[in-house]
């Protein structure tokens, strides 16, 4: 199985082609993808590149890291297994994380005193105060 590899700081204009392109001096390269945005399609800056061995993606790393492609230096590292969310997207299967567990039984209370009665909705002010008692 081939070691997968992060490959950031990358110019908007880099495609795929071109990474499998750069990645194929350091060894045989399985897969390489530019991430975009869903939205505008645009490179998001970053991609994965899927080398054949471990030594080749290491020879890989110590090679092009800090490397200058299309103006800028690139970061390359091993890539990381993502941790849970990552931004927005909804619904779709839960996979194998855990079920929430449901909220905890609301327990009745016990009445101790006899409940009070509440105090009426609206109230009557009666004549207390007159329309032309307001300085507007």
């Amino acid at each position: 199985m081939g070691k997968k590899l992060f490959v950031g700081n990358l110019a908007f204009t880099t495609t795929g082609s071109d990474l499998e392109a750069i990645f194929a001096a350091a060894g045989t390269v399985e897969s390489a993808a530019v991430i975009s945005d869903r939205e505008s399609g645009r490179s998001r800056g970053f991609g994965f590149v899927e080398m054949s061995s471990s030594i080749e993606a290491s020879k890989a790393i110590q090679e092009l890291n800090g490397r200058d492609v299309g103006g800028r230096q690139i970061n390359v590292s091993e890539a990381k297994e993502r941790e849970g969310g990552g931004g927005g997207g909804g619904g779709g299967s839960r996979g194998d994380r855990p079920q929430r567990s449901a909220p905890p039984q609301r327990q009745e209370r016990q009445e101790s005193a006899p409940r009070r009665e509440a105090a009426p909705a609206s109230r009557d002010f009666g004549d207390d105060f007159a329309d032309d008692d307001i300085p507007f």
